[in-house]
């Protein structure tokens, strides 16, 4: 699956990084994310999801490497580092969003998130970041190596987005639980319950026709 960011040298590269970095914009203010299919009352229990970001590695195979295979479609090897330089702990938000020709994953990071993130993909220029990740379907785990987008520059904004290797569905399970992480480690705010008998209802209940 064709991934968001690409690393071409030349014009294409820079229209390309101007995307990235108008999409990555658009996600730190929320003004691309779509509305999921799952609501937040349709969130199961056990929704936690799990995301590693692990660096394309030049090492042969040994105990500071390995090698996967990703994408299902068109599948290719790759060698990366044994250790993520990233995982959900740094996470504060993860969103679908609209893309060109359908929809990516965006990932918001933390202050050290953001800097980690930095500091790795300073170093990747021309190399890819192979990105894994679980997540519970019908209580079942479901674990896939996601993307592994070429990095053509520094990420600098404290966001990913990345065409992933699953459906919309998918994307919005795995969304869902890295958000509950987030919360769960006050990364995020928890979102507030509407209150009951709010002015809002009573405002509502005013146009309500009466019973008889």
């Amino acid at each position: 699956m064709n991934q968001i960011v690409l690393g071409k040298m030349g014009i294409c590269e820079k229209v390309i990084n101007t995307f990235f970095t108008f999409l990555s914009m658009l996600a730190l203010l929320g003004c691309t994310s779509t509305k999921s299919a799952l609501e937040d009352g349709d969130a199961p229990k056990d929704a936690a999801s799990v995301v590693r970001f692990f660096a394309e590695s030049n090492a042969n195979p040994d105990w500071r490497a390995r090698k996967i295979s990703i994408i299902r479609n068109a599948p290719m090897e790759l060698t990366i580092s044994n250790e993520a330089f990233l995982d959900e702990r740094d996470v504060t938000r993860a969103r679908v969003i609209e893309a060109v020709g359908g929809f990516a994953i965006a990932i918001e990071f933390t202050s050290h998130g953001l800097m980690a993130l930095n500091m790795e993909t300073s170093t990747l220029r021309g190399r890819r970041v192979a990105i894994y990740a679980r997540w519970n379907e019908k209580k079942v785990a479901v674990e896939r190596w996601l993307a592994a987008p070429i990095i053509s520059r520094p990420i600098e904004t404290g966001v990913i987005a990345f065409t992933p290797d699953c459906t919309r569905e998918e994307a919005d399970l795995f969304v869902l639980g890295l958000n509950q992480v987030a919360i769960k480690l006050e990364n995020q705010e928890k979102p507030k319950k509407k209150k009951k008998n709010s002015e809002e209802d009573k405002d509502f209940d005013r146009f309500q026709p009466k019973k008889k």
